[in-house]
């Protein structure tokens, strides 16, 4: 018997950590632009991957992992009818390496419509307008999002506290009242839909009717999506000069009044200071 060399507790560390490869499958146009990259198998036997003729999702990014889901298909984003290519490569530790030449295919329309069809650079420029106004609508929706559920922390941290403070309790309370009322802004109000016959498109508007001008339809964005998307931008301009005073300033200053009256730590205050 030979004795097995052990390589040492930081080579099977760093074997532990080390990213599984992956082959991927990276789709471009005409112009060399890569349209999106797809993650493709290395099984034994016959592999297959499909694509769906769209663009991968660019609403924004979370720190968790996505479920694995199957999208529906008018919330995909579709490519322009054209020519594109495929070319197969592999993905190991930081390092992307080509291992075929390009395949090129020609993308079609099914069906020739009625309605004359937006042209590719007028439906291009509106989606990366589009991208750009949901990825800031999605900055604004999580900020939004923890912030309230900073607020009502803070409530809960009141009340544990060594001594209290009724103008701090007061001011936590217009806080809420004023994330409160960005959200409404943010999502549109119920009530007032019903009495305004042409109510201000909230936000939330310009993202449902741009992935309707973008989504199954081959014809493109029309004059109405372009005015929706219009607004919703502007909107959303308006509320993110609200909320930020509120994010940088008022949040901030209302967690060091606590830590003066003992409150405890609240989750996204990071560490302790000594």
């Amino acid at each position: 018997h030979k004795d097995i060399p052990f390589p040492g507790w930081d080579a099977l560390e760093q074997e532990k950590n080390q990213q599984n490869p992956e082959i991927l499958l990276i789709v471009k146009d005409a112009d060399g632009n890569i349209v999106n990259t797809i993650k493709g198998t290395n099984k034994k036997g016959f592999n297959r991957v499909n694509w769906a003729l769209n663009y991968p999702n660019r609403k924004g990014e979370f720190l968790r992992k996505p479920q694995k889901k199957i999208p529906f298909i008018n919330s995909r984003i579709m490519v322009a009818p054209g020519r594109y290519s495929v070319t197969m490569a592999k993905w190991i530790d930081a390092e992307i390496t080509e291992l075929s030449q390009p395949e090129f295919f020609e993308v079609v329309p099914l069906q020739k419509g009625a309605l004359q069809e937006t042209s590719v650079t007028e439906r291009d420029a509106f989606r990366k307008d589009y991208e750009h106004f949901t990825q800031d609508f999605t900055a604004l929706q999580t900020v939004l999002r923890k912030d309230i559920m900073t607020v009502n922390a803070m409530q809960r941290a009141y009340l544990k506290a060594s001594k209290h403070d009724k103008t701090l309790l007061q001011d936590i309370r217009k806080l809420r009242l004023d994330l409160s009322a960005i959200h409404k802004e943010l999502y549109g109000y119920n009530t007032k839909k019903e009495i305004e016959d042409h109510p201000v498109p909230s936000p939330v508007l310009g993202v449902r009717f741009g992935q309707l001008a973008l989504g199954t339809s081959t014809y493109g964005p029309t004059q109405n999506h372009r005015k929706i998307l219009k607004e919703s931008k502007e909107k959303l301009q308006s509320l993110k000069h609200e909320i930020l005073p509120i994010h940088e300033k008022r949040i901030p200053d209302i967690e060091h009044r606590l830590k003066q009256l003992g409150a405890p730590w609240i989750e996204g205050e990071g560490l302790l200071k000594d």
